[in-house]
């Protein structure tokens, strides 16, 4: 089973659940993490204090500097997808961030780092 966090709606957000592609592809593949959905703009924000960035990538660092900071690390790959999208649509970006994988990977740990 492969899992897709997909917005309906404007507000409303939901986790279902499809059948892995027919291709054959492995359910140990991968990860993956989009800036928004494929018929949409990955948008670009250019804030007074820094140079120019995706709005996508902005996010992601802002959230995991602020859960770093509560340490509240690690995050699930949904919690981040989900975190991100809110604070996109805060913010007045119209993309909708996806996370594309395996179902058990959903709630795994977003780029876990062993202690050293």
């Amino acid at each position: 089973m492969y899992v897709y966090v997909a917005r309906s709606g404007a507000t409303c957000i939901s986790a279902c659940t499809a059948k892995a592609p027919k291709r054959g592809i492995d359910e140990n593949v991968g990860i993956l993490v989009s800036g928004c959905l494929a018929r949409e703009c990955a948008a670009d924000a250019r804030p007074p204090e820094s140079e120019p960035h995706g709005a996508f990538s902005h996010a992601v660092n802002k959230l995991l500097r602020q859960l770093h900071a509560e340490e509240a690390l690690p995050v699930s790959n949904r919690e981040l997808i989900l975190g991100v999208r809110d604070s996109l649509s805060r913010t007045g970006f119209a993309q909708s961030p996806c996370l594309e994988c395996a179902e058990k990977w959903a709630d795994a740990p977003f780029i876990l780092r062993e202690e050293e």
